[in-house]
């Protein structure tokens, strides 16, 4: 809490020129040749079977037929690839020379050309070549690798080391002809919590068996001019696989795809904007609690670039193809899923044509030609199953498609949330590193305190918002259970388990399959264990709907006026603020130290308009919810701290120290037209392995969601037809650090 003062993945995208009957071509006219290498290694030919992954073969055909769509442009001959056996080393190195080859012999005014090289599999390390060899460049005596089929268990010749990676790029960004994008989906030596999917990570062991390097002569690589990196995580942190329905896919895959489906216009995505909406999505998304922090590297022109060169030809229009699903006209089929942004709930408009298609549902009093509307009720991956109706008196009635109905445009309406529950799998530990199988309420392996803890979760005032995950059904947590001993985690796990040691260790006795996560509950304690666990799930579903909600809003409403900023601040002896300045960024980021003293500046941008009242709440790694502004000591106590920010006003919080529950936080504001009491939101931090009032927001619809979605509170069935996509009656704004021992 605060102290208050007063899977490998390599996405090579590669810019290249290329020549056609060996004429000279325009670099104006010609079109832009593109070229793809799609490797996915799933089964390991040499590695036991808890070290083979689910979702490299899922990866590559998911990005294959991204690059094939209308909007990339991709032809079907010109991607390449390589899945499993016929993905091994020798093989991967000769689609890299062969790639290098087609730049050498380009003509020298080809225009540039996009390729891309993509690894989905393990990562690794080796040890580096010894000091005095010109690769001898990593500073703790390992050399970073992709793990090839053949690779062997303790590593060989087969594996690709990062020395090879940079070679390449050197090579085919060589005089200026290329645009190389590598993006590194992959862990290589971090220490994670594991959840209910793989983690990319082949380890050898090697980490301990180095001896410390201190003084080492290393010859510092830079990477190549023209190229830009995009890893999935930090050097320490590690990178799960991410279950979708039935199938697995890498996760920074999984959302590179998202964000580069769901935007509508590519021509104004940067690679910086890139990876800052990956991390929106991850929180966006219940299952990910706490994700590892994607790296970018490259010049700052070239990190301000559009991703692979987008222009306004790949934007795409505002609406989604619609198309018959079989013969029953009541259900019909959308062209976008999971992948585009698409949630249950959300309602669209039907038109026969584009050009009818009324852009503001507030200008839509009638029906304007539309021929229905439609209410997703299933999302996949790249499609949505759709109800359809009408509006008739403000009430939904029952509408079909019109016989010999050939397709449609629909135009989304209202974007719903999503789900707001918490899907939760229970499983016993086979081992450290592996589970049984998901169990569900009769199995009889399932202690009877769980199956009591879990079927009376649900008050009867309550929407349903824990649902039970059996078998492999997806779910967003985890509640491992070890002998007679439990802990939950998120379903992709903890990307980095932050130990302070200047503290001693607690629950020494709890088993390794359980370290890191939330808990332990002792079944031998039932009249403890019981109402603990419930009372954790629900603070874990609170947490993550209330980072949910204020990071979809923050996302879609890019032109918000409230800002917030991470200072960093000095104190005088009473504990005021003495001196600020912006928190500096390191390792692609921000990290607060223990002892280190920070505030946050809030800034309303408008020039005019009415004023608003902001909240400010600090959830930490351990799903703590802290208020900020205003704050309140204890329950009950006074609340100090003004809420109104007029137009063109800024404010500066009091000043906090880091010394505690590290790792992600996230700090949230949200603001609305009318004074709100959403301070009471704040709740205790979760135990971890080592009364309702009004909100106060008058009737505000923001007061509906949360709670809805913090206090489990149905609406009920009263929407009428939306007049506006979202609403503005409230915005939010978030900022983010690590928390470092």
């Amino acid at each position: 809490m605060l102290r208050h003062w007063k899977r490998t993945i390599l996405f090579c995208m590669v810019g290249i020129a290329r020549g056609g009957d060996g004429l000279a071509a325009d670099p104006i006219s010609s079109p832009q040749p593109k070229f793809a290498l799609l490797v996915g290694v799933a089964k390991y030919q040499n590695l036991g079977a808890s070290e083979q992954l689910d979702g490299s073969r899922n990866d590559v055909e998911a990005i294959r037929e991204l690059l094939l769509s209308s909007r990339f442009g991709f032809q079907p001959d010109d991607v390449v690839t390589l899945v499993d056996e016929s993905a091994t080393g020798a093989a991967i190195r000769k689609g890299l020379s062969d790639l290098t080859k087609r730049v050498r012999d380009l003509p020298p005014n080809s225009r540039p050309a996009q390729v891309l090289v993509h690894f989905s599999g393990h990562g690794s390390q080796v040890p580096d070549q010894p000091e005095g060899d010109p690769l001898c460049d990593e500073a703790d005596g390992l050399d970073e690798t992709i793990v090839p089929y053949d690779a062997d268990k303790q590593g060989g010749l087969q594996d690709l080391r990062d020395d090879e990676l940079f070679a390449f790029a050197e090579e085919v960004c060589a005089g200026g002809r290329t645009r190389l994008w590598l993006v590194l989906d992959c862990c290589h030596s971090g220490t994670g919590a594991r959840g209910a999917t793989k983690v990319r990570k082949l380890d050898r062991g090697l980490a301990a068996s180095v001896p410390a390097l201190g003084g080492r002569k290393i010859n510092e690589r830079r990477l190549a001019a023209g190229a830009v990196v995009l890893s999935a995580c930090r050097a320490q942190e590690v990178e799960p696989e991410y279950q979708q329905g039935k199938e697995h896919f890498g996760l920074l895959t999984r959302f590179v795809l998202q964000v580069l489906n769901e935007t509508r216009t590519l021509s104004t995505l940067s690679y910086e904007l890139l990876r800052d909406e990956i991390v929106s999505r991850y929180r966006v998304d219940p299952s990910v609690a706490q994700p590892p922090l994607p790296q970018l590297e490259g010049t700052g022109s070239l990190l301000r670039d559009t991703v692979l060169g987008c222009g306004v030809d790949a934007d795409r229009k505002p609406y989604w193809e619609v198309m018959a699903s079989g013969t029953d006209r009541s259900v019909a089929l959308l062209k976008a899923g999971a992948f585009h942004g698409i949630t249950v709930g959300s309602q669209f408009e039907l038109y026969d044509q584009p050009a009818k298609i009324v852009a503001k549902p507030a200008e839509a009093e009638r029906e304007n030609g539309s021929t229905a509307w439609l209410s997703v009720k299933a999302v996949e991956g790249a499609t949505a199953t759709v109800d359809l109706f009408r509006w008739e008196n403000g009430r939904r009635t029952e509408a079909l498609l019109p016989a010999g109905f050939k397709g449609g445009f629909a135009i989304e309406r209202h974007h719903e949330h999503g789900a707001f529950g918490l899907r939760l799998r229970v499983t016993r530990a086979k081992s450290a590193n592996k589970d049984g199988p998901g169990l569900g309420p009769d199995s009889p392996d399932l202690p009877p305190l769980i199956l009591e803890t879990l079927t009376t979760a649900n008050r009867p005032e309550e929407s349903r918002w824990l649902q039970w995950a059996t078998g492999d059904q997806p779910c967003d947590y985890l509640l491992r259970i070890d002998g007679n001993v439990a802990a939950l985690f998120p379903a992709t796990g903890r990307p980095k388990l932050e130990i302070d040691t200047s503290s001693p260790l607690e629950k020494s006795n709890v088993p390794a399959s359980l370290r890191g996560g939330w808990g332990p509950f002792s079944l031998e304690v039932p009249e403890e264990a019981g109402p603990a666990l419930q009372q954790t799930l629900r603070q874990i579903c609170r947490a993550r709907n209330l980072i949910r909600l204020s990071e979809a809003r923050r996302s879609t409403d890019q032109a918000s006026p409230i800002t917030i900023e991470l200072l960093a601040v000095t104190v005088d002896e009473s504990g005021a603020i003495a001196k600020t300045g912006p928190w500096p960024v390191e390792e692609g980021g921000l990290v607060v130290r223990k002892g280190g003293r920070y505030a946050y500046r809030i800034a309303n941008a408008e020039a005019s308009q009415k004023p608003w009242y902001i909240t400010v709440l600090a959830v930490d790694a351990d799903l703590g919810i802290d208020q900020v502004l205003p704050y309140q000591e204890a329950a009950g106590g006074e609340v100090s701290g003004e809420q109104r920010l007029d137009p063109g006003q800024s404010r500066i919080t009091d000043a906090f120290e880091c010394d505690g529950s590290f790792g992600d936080r996230l700090t949230i504001i949200l603001a609305t037209r009318e004074p709100n009491s959403y301070y009471m939101l704040s709740q205790p931090n979760l135990p971890k392995t080592r009364g309702e009032d009004n909100l106060g927001g008058k009737g505000a619809s923001l007061d509906t969601l949360l709670l809805e979605q913090t206090y489990f509170k149905t609406r009920g069935d009263k929407r009428m037809k939306p007049r506006r996509l979202y609403d503005e009656s409230w915005t939010a704004g978030t900022v983010s650090f690590r928390a470092s021992p």
